[in-house]
């Protein structure tokens, strides 16, 4: 078992940073002999982590340059290739849904979290808890069954239950004083290290066996008798599914998730893949989170010790050790949960096995969050994240660069080369207006973002949604929950939220990947679009997309996720995709920003597609274009798109009132922000990457419109800097493919003319401004102006500016980069045709040095006044103005002009005669003298001389 331990950190009084460097790792350690060398990165492998006491003069410099490339050179040799600061942070689980959301209703909501929170960690009523808390609640659960059979059957059970509770106080004790004694050790475990810990933990297990067996026979027995007692009709579905696979585990009648009783047909439909003997074998699923309690009866056999690693304790096994360490077990169970073991529940994927990294119960640092993103990368096939930023509506996070490095390289090398799967929770922060296109791990085009549905079909109130998320899965709502394991050994039938919809994407992923192991992560995402079950067809969030027959919602991505459809996808005749082929558009600067500053009165009508805020009259919108051509497409190798991402630069004073989406050619409309009125972050978005799969299968060729809205201009500002578009898709060619590289700028293998008319619209929206979906038919999205009837279309089209200026906020075009380049390129010219003028009326030989030696003699107040300075550029008159001079004046300028005519023709040249007029005594004495000195040398021309 690898060992992936480090040395123990101080974050109190030391500073923790990474290099990369461009020489020796010995040559860096040579020249900095202050930095304390701690490890090898361990997730790349090129960074190399170093620390320094916080008061060192270094820090405040390398701080500085953190991430910014090259930091220096030292005898013209560069030492360090980048630096990066470690400062500790943490890592957040997916909020717990508030109270107020609990119970029935539509869309409505309990997440289990909230019941640890409020203290019920170890007693509660959560009655699930703990081997002897399932005993109970089993033999309770009979108890309450035979009050409705006749008197005789419950004279009968009534005798079997006194019989069973003498054996289950018998089996309590015992058991009770087991789990103390297992508590006092996990306590004292601490200071082992995780050798100890693992072959303790192996030790354990063999002697845990004959505890477990008497728990499943007695289980087993209460889940017989309940088969027998069941007199509900719908009922009979679960039944029927317990006698087919022999399925003794008390919850599973709970498990409306596998078998929904109450509403057929919203379960994930996994029946039918079991039938194919298909449960996920030789497939491995890592639990990104706060531990994974392997001791569990339901994921001992399931447990994948070589996969798992506790990066917040520097140990081998990720064992729960907090008391709200209870989420990844609860996440493991929904995948790898035993069948027929007697105990708990059924996971989707019960052939699988799980493996735990704990990296959310404390600090750690980007170096130990990309590690654990690759962790086991050859062992673990898919990695189930249920955390991410704060769902508060106003945080705005995206992973350490190394850490986007680490998740390419799991879609690069993971699976052998086919790529690993990282599914993420899309978040609960719904009800404080939150966008899973503001969290920089679901916003990733290597993620598979997952929303939730409920027991009863719906969106749950708490679900966010956007324009990144994939697909949909079932959690809790509307009064109901996932039943799945809970650590502590026990059951959990209160699980929720997106971070229980995630894992259960993940056991479904597992089933496709058995049935398919030559899949690649593309493949899964392409099977995921193609094989999603539409939900609320009426619901008027959904909008039509390129692939015929398909449409996109931003809450429900492209549907409901539907095991028996997504393994027959994969299974039948399925073809490979070809490698991944990608475009970038230049980043188009726009000038200086657009902004607005117009005072408006704000009344709410409009709203916009899937947000459920309005906008106000009189918004602000900024819009830019660009044209892609088929050309460019072609040198991509690109044959259609699979995801999109969108950089933008926009300054404001608000960052939650800024509203942005994307139009295709073809009209399909991404929302990338939506309003978040709590977020009044100032920082706005500076080189914000927003990510969309909405476009999938589209042609990319055409004109692609960003839109800018200010829905608050009466207060806030805003300023549009700039933009960048990049399509990732299926490649024409395969033997044109190449490896991706994420530091490559490959906007400038793009088209090398830009052929975008960049403009921006400042319009005033009115009640009918914007559809709420676009249909993939319509190629513009007009807007009302207020004052005028007629419709405006918001493109950056020559008409649509000229035709909008009767508009209180006019559109008007401003300079672009490209439009700066080619003024820049006339300046240039203009600038090359004059020196080419002046060179061409430049004298050479002896005047230009008479010039010279004259301007050094001769003061200014002194020169005739009939003496003309520019004479000299003017073309040759007739000699016959001059005033008379000495014969000896007038034999030097004969010969001078006939040395000149031959040096003219030498260079092929024109050069006009110089001819002064009115020269007066002092002039001929200048020439003389000038005669007298440069006589040998009539044509030698001073380096500095001047025209």
């Amino acid at each position: 078992m690898k060992n992936y331990t480090v040395p123990k950190r101080d974050f109190q009084k030391r500073e923790y940073f990474m290099v990369e460097a461009d020489s020796s790792i010995e040559e860096v350690r040579k020249q900095h002999p202050s930095w304390r060398y701690e490890y090898l990165d361990r997730a790349l492998g090129k960074y190399h982590v170093f620390s320094l006491p916080k008061k060192h003069r270094d820090v405040f410099l390398l701080k500085r340059m953190s991430g910014k490339g090259l930091l220096e050179k030292r005898d013209g040799e560069s030492t360090l290739k980048s630096v990066y600061m470690l400062p500790e942070k943490k890592l957040e689980r997916r909020a717990p849904v508030p109270e107020e959301y609990w119970g029935e209703g539509d869309s409505k909501s309990e997440d289990c979290e909230d019941s640890e929170m409020r203290g019920e960690v170890n007693e509660g009523e959560d009655s699930g808890r703990g081997i002897s808390g399932m005993k109970r609640e089993n033999s309770e659960m009979k108890e309450e069954d035979n009050e409705s059979e006749d008197n005789e059957r419950e004279n009968n059970e009534s005798e079997n239950s006194e019989s069973e509770n003498s054996e289950r106080e018998n089996s309590e004790r015992e058991n009770s004083e087991s789990e103390n004694s297992m508590n006092e050790e996990g306590e004292n475990e601490e200071g082992k290290n995780e050798g100890e810990e693992y072959q303790e933990y192996e030790d354990r297990n063999k002697n845990k066996n004959k505890d477990i067996q008497d728990i499943q026979d007695l289980s087993s027995r209460l889940a017989k008798k309940e088969s027998k007692k069941v007199t509900d009709s719908s009922q009979l579905v679960v039944e029927k599914a317990r006698e087919e696979f022999g399925i003794d585990d008390p919850q599973f009648s709970q498990q409306w998730h596998i078998v929904n009783a109450e509403f057929p047909g919203e379960d994930v439909d996994v029946v039918p893949v079991w039938r194919q003997n298909i449960t996920g074998k030789g497939v491995v699923t890592a639990i990104i989170d706060d531990g994974l309690d392997f001791d569990n009866p339901d994921l001992a056999g399931a447990f994948c010790a070589e996969g798992s690693w506790d990066y917040n304790d520097n140990t081998a096994l990720p064992r729960p050790r907090l008391q709200d360490d209870y989420h990844g077990t609860r996440c493991a169970g929904e995948i790898a949960a035993a069948l027929g073991n007697g105990f708990c529940g059924v996971g989707v994927a019960h052939g699988s096995r799980v493996s735990g990294v704990r990296i959310l119960s404390g600090s750690l640092t980007a170096e130990d969050e990309a590690a654990a993103m690759v962790h086991a990368l050859g062992v673990n096939d898919i990695y189930s994240c249920s955390w991410g930023p704060p769902d508060n509506g106003r945080a705005m996070d995206v992973p350490d660069k190394i850490v986007r490095e680490a998740i390419l390289k799991g879609v690069q090398e993971g699976r052998s080369g086919k790529g690993a799967l990282y599914v993420f929770a899309s978040g609960n922060g719904a009800l404080h207006q939150d966008s899973c296109n503001f969290d920089g791990y679901t916003n990733s085009i290597y993620s598979i973002t997952v929303t939730a549905l409920d027991h009863r079909g719906l969106h749950p109130q708490y679900a966010e949604s956007c324009a990144a998320v994939m697909v949909a899965a079932y959690s809790s709502g509307s009064g109901a929950h996932i039943s799945t394991t809970d650590f502590k050994e026990g059951c959990s039938a209160r699980h929720g939220g997106t971070s229980a919809a995630a894992p259960l994407a993940a056991g479904l992923y597992a089933l496709v990947l058995e049935a398919n192991p030559a899949l690649t992560w593309r493949d899964v995402q392409q099977l995921t679009v193609m094989a999603a079950v539409q939900v609320h067809p009426e619901d008027p969030g959904w909008q039509d997309s390129a692939i015929p027959g398909r449409r996109y919602s931003y809450k429900f991505g492209w549907g409901k996720l539907d095991a028996a459809k997504i393994v027959a996808a994969a299974r039948d005749n399925y073809r490979l995709l070809r490698p991944q082929a990608w475009y970038y558009t230049p980043y188009l600067h726009l000038g200086e920003g657009q902004k607005n500053d117009d005072k408006n009165n704000i009344s709410s009508h409009v709203q916009p597609e899937g947000s459920n805020l309005p906008w106000p009259d009189h918004s602000v919108i900024f819009s830019s274009s660009f044209d892609v051509s088929q050309k460019g497409i072609a040198n991509a190798n690109l044959h259609h798109i699979e995801q999109i991402t969108v950089t933008v630069n926009v300054s404001t004073s608000k960052r939650g009132a800024v509203y942005i989406r994307l139009v295709s050619p073809h009209g399909i409309v991404s929302r990338l922000a939506q309003q978040r009125p709590h977020d009044t972050d100032s920082s706005g978005f500076n080189n914000w990457t927003f990510s969309s799969v909405a476009h999938w299968g589209e042609d990319p060729v055409g004109n692609w419109e960003i839109q800018v809205i200010n829905t608050e201009p009466d207060s806030q500002r805003v300023e549009f800097h700039g933009w960048q578009l990049r399509f990732f898709g299926e490649c024409v060619d395969p033997k044109r493919a190449r490896r991706f590289d994420m530091d490559k700028d490959y906007s400038e293998e793009g088209e090398k003319e830009l052929t975008s008319i960049l403009s921006v619209s400042s319009l005033s929206t009115s009640t009918s401004a914007l559809p709420l979906s676009s249909s993939s038919s319509s190629s513009t999205l007009p807007l009302s102006s207020s004052s005028s009837s007629s419709t405006l279309p918001l493109s950056s089209s020559p008409s649509s500016s000229s035709s909008s200026s009767s508009s209180p906020h006019s559109s008007h075009t401003l300079p672009s980069d490209h439009a700066d380049w080619y003024f820049l390129a006339l300046l240039l010219l203009g600038f090359g045709i004059c020196m080419w003028m002046l060179k061409c009326r430049k004298k050479p030989g002896r005047a230009r040095q008479r010039d010279e030696y004259e301007f050094e003699i001769i003061n200014p107040d002194e020169e005739d006044s009939d003496f003309d300075h520019n004479s000299r550029f003017q073309p040759s008159i007739d000699s016959s103005e001059d005033v008379a001079g000495s014969p000896a004046a007038k034999n030097a300028d004969a010969d001078d002009e006939n040395a000149e005519t031959a040096h003219d023709e030498l260079f092929n040249n024109s050069y006009a005669q110089d001819d002064q007029s009115a020269f007066n005594t002092e002039e001929e004495e200048r020439e003389r003298l000038f005669n007298t000195s440069n006589a040998d040398d009539p044509f030698r021309v001073s380096d500095d001389d001047s025209t």
